[in-house]
Formats: structure tokens, sequence, C-alpha cells
């Protein structure tokens, strides 16, 4: 999802908060008086790394003569005066060269940021006309840290299309989020998968355990001509979490660490098949 941040002004006068911001400020050519700026952030595509790498637009006004950029660590930035940041970012930061939209004349920059682990500020500076304004969007990149190597083992009408049924891989731990795992590069460099824990827990033969969630998962592996496979919960999978959380088609992780994985494989075109997988700790 984006995430849209309000443009600031700075006026002679002193710093105040440009209440009447809308989406159209600041993308949509002369509909401003001021340079203004506004910044949206999405997750970076692979071969990107999704966790830590941002896919930023920076849209502006035909009021924007120039436009510069800095990305800080937040706790760098927090207590930073706007004037003194505006400065420091058109004095250190990167300058950039709009792009023109062609349909609509709109100005913008499309760019990848990368290696970012924490809290992190974009502040985008626009100057135009003698007058400089402020935006900023924040993100923020996951760490983890290793738990246990292992192996995760596909489900049996899966493996012929994987050219394997065992995958080799790490489970980490979000730094940052202590109900959040993750399966390192278990399909490949850049192709890991998630495991969001619930607050919901069970028991079966083989001990508790508790529920978590798998979301949409990419993996490298093309299925004919219907494009590349994905995997994902069956609550996702329908729509309803209640599968996951109600209806007897869980995941699930035991105090040992070793999980198993109730989801669905699909396909780019079309839904393959689902079922059980698992993953066993060395």
């Amino acid at each position: 999802m984006k995430t849209y941040f309000k443009s600031f002004l700075l006026l002679a006068a002193g710093i105040m908060a440009f209440a009447a911001c809308t989406e159209e400020n600041g993308n949509e050519p002369g509909n401003d008086g001021k340079p203004l700026s506004t910044v949206y952030t999405y997750e970076a595509p692979l071969p990107n790394n999704p966790d830590n790498d941002f896919r930023v637009r920076v849209t502006a006004n035909n009021k924007v003569e120039q436009i510069f950029y800095s990305v800080d660590p937040s706790s760098d930035v927090a207590d930073i005066s706007e004037a003194e940041l505006i400065q420091r970012v058109q004095d250190k930061g990167k300058q950039l060269e709009l792009d023109v939209d062609s349909f609509s004349g709109g100005k913008y920059k499309d760019f990848v940021v990368t290696d970012l682990f924490g809290a992190y500020t974009i502040s985008v500076v626009s100057v135009g006309g003698g007058e400089k304004t402020l935006a900023q969007a924040e993100v923020f990149g996951l760490d983890w840290e290793d738990i246990c190597t292992g192996t995760y083992y596909i489900q049996n009408n899966m493996q012929a299309v994987f050219g394997t049924g065992a995958l080799p891989t790490t489970l980490q731990v979000c730094t940052t989020n202590d109900h959040l795992y993750r399966l390192k590069d278990v399909f490949g460099e850049g192709y890991s998968m998630k495991l969001d824990m619930l607050d919901i827990f069970g028991a079966d033969d083989d001990g508790d355990y508790q529920f978590f969630r798998v979301p949409e998962t990419a993996t490298p592996v093309v299925f004919g001509d219907e494009g590349t496979i994905g995997l994902q919960d069956l609550g996702y999978w329908q729509g309803d979490a209640a599968f996951v959380t109600e209806y007897g088609y869980e995941s699930g992780m035991y105090e040992d660490y070793s999980c198993f994985f109730y989801v669905e494989y699909f396909s780019s075109a079309r839904h393959l098949t689902y079922g059980y997988n698992f993953f066993i700790p060395d």
C-alpha cells in the first residue's frame, strides 16, 4: 500500500502546517501557488529486498524548479527544526531530475532506496519562486535474528513442479516484532516466506502449537505458460481469516520451532492445489 504524507509549507513569518493539503496538491500542475511535493512509498518489487528496500514516488507541482531529497535514520532528524532540515537537505541531499507525465503534464520521479534497517525518514525539499517546502515519509526496514536451520518439505503433488521436495532454509524472528518470523530465502535468494503469529493456540498428538498466518508469498518457479507460482494460507485465498482461525485450516508452530503449513499454491493464472507442508529444524 502506498503511504501518503502531507506536505508542510515554510512561510516567511514562520513554520506552519498546510492543513488544506489534498492528494491533488503537489501532483496536478497549476493548482498551487507555492512549490509543493508529495512523497509516496511502496514495497520495492523483486529483485529488490522487500524487507529493507522501498520504492519511492515523488510528485511535484509546476511551481517546483528544483527538488532535493535525503534518507536519514528517523532518530537523526527527529529534533531538527523544519527550517534547519530544509537547509540541510538542500545543502547535503541529492538533487532529483523530475520526469514529466506525457498525459497529465505532472512532474514526478520514481526511485528505490535500499538497505534500510529500522525507522528511516525520507525528506524532500521543493524549491521555486523564492520559496521552499518540505515533504516527508517514514519507512521501517525489518531486521532479523537466526533461530535455527532446517528444511521446508513441500507437499507431494508440488514436488515435481519445484524439482525437489526439500528446501534448506533458516528460521528467523524479526528483532522489532516477536510475532513475525520468516523462512529466509526458502524458495531462492530474496524469496522468503513470512509467518505472522497469532495469539491463538492449539494442540494435537505432536504437542502444543501456536497459530500463524502465511501471507501471499512469491517464488521464482514458473508453471508452464501460466507464470510464476505463489502460495498463501487458505484465509487469504478465500478472503476470510476464519478459515485459519476457526474452520480447521490453520498453520502452526510447535515449541521446538517445527511448523506445519496449510497453504494454497497458485500460478499467475489460477488456483493449483492446497495441502500440508512442513518445516523441520535440524
